[in-house]
């Protein structure tokens, strides 16, 4: 898990990602053939669980070049020409949405995280409500379900989602898989009040003084996210997901030689070297972790 005093030692250029006016334009247009969550219907629907992640990038064969040397992932066509699924061991996990070359300076990639509820429609009115904004929906979408771009009130992005299908069944992540998320905001009990309002989360809080204070985001006794405050005033709130892998450094290094970025290496010092922050070739932000599969924090994702 994150602290205040070790986040301090990531740099300020990490968060600074597209503006969502360079994204907009992509995400509406990728909202049209998309493929659903699930391979196969469940009858399950997880309110508060991040259920989907969609890298929009301006490049979408370096990324593909890069996640693929990197996690083993592989990559397939769909029906709509912008929007390429990802798989990994033979079920799909993410898409890669292309977004128009911009001339804006922020320009680039970014991962966008889906989360799952009941009513997209209601949840809009709440986050308008609660100071946040809302930018593209809530629309349905043929076989993925209704969604709507949204923000919270620090500005950090994500996709609310009522998933047609049903939404994914809760299992332990395989190496190379998703496997936790966390929010970094520069108001973190502003931040836990606006998305308990938006998911009923329950609010668990570890950590002591020293080390600073971690919230838990819980749903139904499961940690869906984690909550940390930003240290830097200038630097964009966001939502940063996770990879489980088995050795961050070798990670690290092939992120370096694909020509990826490593912006936190695996340190005795920051989660006994179990954690790396990594800057694909177009700019989005992955963290990877080695992790036992022990524990409840990451078990809910």
């Amino acid at each position: 898990m994150k602290t205040e005093k070790s986040l301090r030692c990531l740099p300020a250029m990490l968060m600074l990602g597209v503006s969502f006016g360079a994204l907009s334009g992509c995400a509406s247009s990728g909202f049209g053939v998309i493929p659903p969550v699930t391979q196969q219907p469940t009858e399950h629907e997880k309110t508060g669980k991040f259920v989907w992640f969609d890298l929009l990038t301006d490049d979408v064969e370096a990324a593909r070049r890069f996640y693929g040397a990197l996690f083993g992932w592989r990559f397939e066509a769909t029906g709509h020409p912008r929007y390429t699924l990802v798989m990994h061991g033979g079920k799909p996990i993410a898409g890669i949405v292309g977004a128009k070359e911009s001339s804006s300076k922020e320009s680039g990639g970014r991962w966008l995280a889906s989360l799952s509820v009941p009513d997209v429609v209601a949840t809009v009115d709440l986050v308008r409500a609660q100071g946040g904004a809302v930018h593209e929906g809530p629309r349905s979408v043929a076989d993925r379900g209704v969604m709507a771009i949204v923000s919270d009130p620090q500005g950090a992005q994500f996709v609310l989602l009522r998933s047609e299908n049903g939404d994914p069944v809760d299992a332990h992540p395989s190496f190379n898989e998703w496997m936790w998320i966390e929010l970094w905001t520069h108001d973190r009990e502003a931040a836990v009040d606006f998305y308990q309002s938006l998911a009923g989360y329950d609010d668990s809080v570890i950590g002591d003084g020293g080390g600073g204070r971690y919230h838990l985001l819980m749903r139904d006794g499961i940690p869906r996210a984690g909550v940390v405050q930003l240290p830097w005033s200038d630097v964009r709130s966001t939502w940063a997901p996770y990879v489980r892998v088995a050795d961050p450094g070798a990670i690290a290094k092939k992120a370096k030689a694909m020509g990826g970025r490593v912006f936190l290496e695996p340190s005795p010092d920051f989660e006994k070297g179990t954690i790396a922050i990594i800057v694909d070739p177009t700019g989005g932000v992955v963290i990877v972790q080695r992790w036992s599969g022990m524990g409840m924090m990451r078990e809910g994702l």
